[in-house]
């Protein structure tokens, strides 16, 4: 056994690198570029394993060559259908690692509403402490270098099919390539995936499999507001798992069937659904589980209006959250609580929870955490009227979802900062805001925010008494609120203040 300089751990006589940290011994150096092709090609293939066990970004790149991905030559498309999958494999678990530090992001983020009436906004639905990696937390924001390598790996992918001639035979590759589609904000790119594979599946008749595709193609019908499409994949799930009593499969359906009635206003059957979720994870012990649960719960309370029924379900969900060690969803349940603080208009507990998110998102580096809690004290900010400090931090969430290339995080910032600009009466400017969040939501086939910016502008444009352009805004919203199944007695009040010579 000899011992490696760089990590100083044990390694077996004649090995070529280190099987902890990746690094290559420097007797084979000189040697390296005097080896025979297929060699070559053996040993990075080799270091791409090992890459990939050890969970080393870095040394996986570098011996990826990505830059040579898609290029004809020495060794066929440079990466072949396993190094493919193994690549995806990496950026799937990165996120995983990263699964405490995400749930520190609530499932709903809203931006305060100016006199009483501009649009509370939704984001995606974040599903939280799914079973054994099954589920991410959210939409992870992807560096540049990621994002280069994702296209360069669906450009290799979408070669290999042409050389094929057809649909590879891979499913797991497909599921990881629609994850990452999903998570990126493409839900067009993660659909086609998705199904691909449950083609797959359904040839080999895999019930297992074919139950998690259509749970993870409803999350991406959820997420574009088609929630009726999203709630038959979800049934089509959860009766998969329950023919073959799949415990987890089953919490992970109850979990998303609950939040997709939820987000259609039914609460009393989102309300049975997460209690189902609940009773099953008391059986099989799952405390994480058990606390996304229960702030779920808190959300629909929340939205009830029943304030101190939420705010037990949170604390609920944070005595668990400390109990398992889970930061991230500490964090997750101090932003819900400085929430419902909020509502209560007991600002300085709201700024106190708050201010603990922030503590945990920068005591972690985790930029998406620390964007969402910068969004939360401005939220506050906003409510106490400091419109200054609230464009503070509203532009330094926005900072970070720019930079990390958040779409979503985006589309809510400008929402807020155009809230702030309705607020100080700068219409010209709050409707440049709102605009810019339309577009983004377009892009994304958000249709509940696309419903939320209509309203939004509408208000402006009545504020600006161009009642006209009110009304065309907010009968476009109506008309995506009634499609989604969601309440429209806001924008029916608001429609029946215009003016008479408005009404049709």
């Amino acid at each position: 056994m000899n011992c490696c300089d760089n990590c100083g751990a044990n390694v077996p006589d004649g090995a070529i690198f280190c099987h902890i940290c990746g690094v290559r011994f420097p007797e084979d150096n000189a040697d390296l570029d005097r080896m025979p092709q297929e060699f070559r090609a053996g040993l990075e293939r080799e270091k791409l394993d090992l890459a990939v066990l050890t969970g080393q970004e870095k040394t996986y790149l570098k011996y990826a060559n990505v830059s040579t991905i898609v290029d004809v030559g020495e060794i066929k498309l440079g990466l072949g259908l396993n190094e493919l999958s193994q690549l995806l494999e990496l950026f799937v678990n990165k996120i995983q690692r990263n699964r405490s530090f995400q749930a520190a992001i609530p499932r709903t983020l809203s931006s305060s509403e100016p006199r009483d009436f501009v649009e509370v906004r939704t984001i995606d639905n974040i599903h939280v402490g799914l079973p054994h990696g099954q589920g991410l937390t959210s939409k992870m924001p992807f560096s540049t270098t990621e994002k280069t390598v994702i296209s360069k790996v669906e450009t290799a992918l979408t070669e290999l099919e042409k050389s094929a001639g057809r649909v590879l035979d891979d499913p797991g590759l497909y599921m990881k390539m629609g994850e990452l589609d999903y998570m990126a904000g493409r839900p067009e790119n993660a659909l086609n995936n998705y199904k691909k594979a449950l083609s797959i599946y359904g040839k080999r008749i895999d019930p297992l499999n074919i139950a998690w595709c259509n749970l993870k193609l409803g999350r991406v019908h959820n997420f574009q507001g088609r929630f009726i499409k999203a709630q038959k994949r979800f049934l089509q799930a959860e009766r998969l798992f329950t023919d073959i009593d799949d415990k987890n499969g089953m919490v992970a359906s109850y979990l998303d069937l609950g939040h997709i009635e939820h987000d259609m206003g039914n609460h009393q059957k989102a309300t049975e659904y997460y209690y189902r979720s609940m009773k099953m994870n008391e059986v099989l012990g799952n405390l994480e589980n058990m606390s996304a649960t229960l702030s779920s719960l808190g959300d629909v309370a929340k939205e009830l209006g029943n304030l101190r029924e939420a705010m037990d379900h949170y604390s609920s969900s944070l005595e668990l959250d400390r109990k398992t060690g889970n930061i991230g969803g500490m964090g997750s349940d101090y932003a819900n609580m400085s929430g419902i603080s909020c509502q209560r208009g007991d600002y300085k507990s709201a700024l106190d929870y708050a201010s603990k998110a922030l503590e945990i998102a920068k005591e972690f580096g985790d930029k998406p955490a620390l964007s969402n809690a910068y969004g939360s004290l401005a939220n506050v900010l906003f409510k106490m009227g400091d419109y200054e400090r609230t464009m503070d931090y509203a532009e330094r969430s926005l900072k970070i979802d720019l930079a990390s290339g958040n779409r979503k995080g985006i589309s809510v910032n400008y929402t807020q900062m155009g809230n702030v600009a309705a607020a100080r009466e700068s219409f010209k400017t709050a409707l440049s805001y709102y605009e810019r969040s339309l577009e983004i939501d377009m892009e994304l086939g958000d249709r509940g925010g696309i419903s939320g910016c209509y309203k939004n502008i509408g208000i402006i444009y009545g504020m600006k008494k161009e009642f006209y352009r009110a009304r065309d805004c907010w009968n476009k919203a109506y008309d995506l609120r009634k499609e989604m199944g969601r309440d429209t007695a806001d924008l029916e009040e608001l429609m029946v203040g215009l003016p008479e010579q408005c009404h049709p």
